[in-house]
């Protein structure tokens, strides 16, 4: 869950048009996960922690959503469920990521605000 909606930051800015709505989009996860990092704090709903020394796959895709699979299948015993942020925490993928829709035990889906690499 975003920091913020679009339609809380058009009232802030006082913004009654829908002009700016796909540009403030793209920037409210690009500046919540400055002001996450900044604080040091991620603004958790609920604090799930699941650590993983193998069998965790990270995808990223031009075409379509990025991904995450778990060849434990967890994901769903863990609570993660779409809508919900994440942080990966090391790892080139470190940072915040919302999960999308379709998710099961073993597969994450999610749209990443920064660059998300393949560690398969």
């Amino acid at each position: 869950m975003a920091l913020m909606t679009t339609a809380e930051v058009k009232a802030f800015l006082r913004e009654t048009s829908s002009t700016y709505d796909t540009l403030i989009g793209i920037y409210i996860p690009l500046i919540q996960e400055d002001i996450c990092t900044y604080l040091n704090t991620w603004f958790q709903d609920k604090a799930i922690f699941v650590e993983y020394s193998s069998g965790l796959a990270f995808v990223g895709s031009c075409s379509s959503r990025d991904y995450i699979t778990d060849d434990n299948q967890n994901f769903t015993t863990a609570g993660l469920t779409s809508g919900m942020d994440i942080v990966v925490d090391g790892g080139s993928n470190y940072g915040f990521h919302t999960l999308s829709s379709g998710q099961t035990s073993a597969l994450l889906n999610m749209t990443s605000s920064g660059v998300f690499g393949d560690q398969d």
